[in-house]
């Protein structure tokens, strides 16, 4: 396979074991969505670097600095003067949900519903853009 975000290199869980992993801070849902897919696999990462950004994670892997998951948005915020491995795992989409969240008793404005109308409609458009003229 390739190693681009359409066509990732497939790898096994077992590979990532004794990695050095650039990861999000304790309690963001980035790394609370890693740990949880550590704890699934039984996965025992090496060496451990936290990084506060995903998209700074990103450009270090870029670098070879280690590995790091992110999301498929960083794709359209940057772009690296290194092309990265992309790579997934074996027969196991990784996904994870975004959110807009609201009190249901006051429910949304007009104003607030279309915001959220429009941002998925950009991201989704975006991310198609972004990630097919680069990779």
């Amino acid at each position: 396979s390739g190693d681009n975000i359409k066509n990732p290199l497939a790898i096994s869980p077992d590979e990532l074991n004794g990695q050095h992993f650039l990861m999000s801070e304790e309690g963001r849902g980035l790394n609370l969505f890693v740990q949880e897919f550590f704890n699934e696999y039984k996965i025992q990462p090496g060496e451990v670097t936290k990084i506060e950004s995903s998209m700074t994670a990103f450009l270090l892997a870029c670098y070879g600095s280690g590995l790091t998951f992110i999301p498929d948005t960083t794709f359209i915020t940057v772009t690296p003067q290194r092309k990265p491995v992309v790579a997934a795992i074996k027969d196991k989409p990784m996904a994870r949900q975004v959110v807009a969240a609201y009190n249901s008793s006051i429910g949304l404005s007009v104003f607030a519903r279309k915001y959220i109308d429009i941002t998925k409609e950009i991201i989704c458009r975006e991310s198609e853009l972004q990630i097919s003229a680069y990779y």
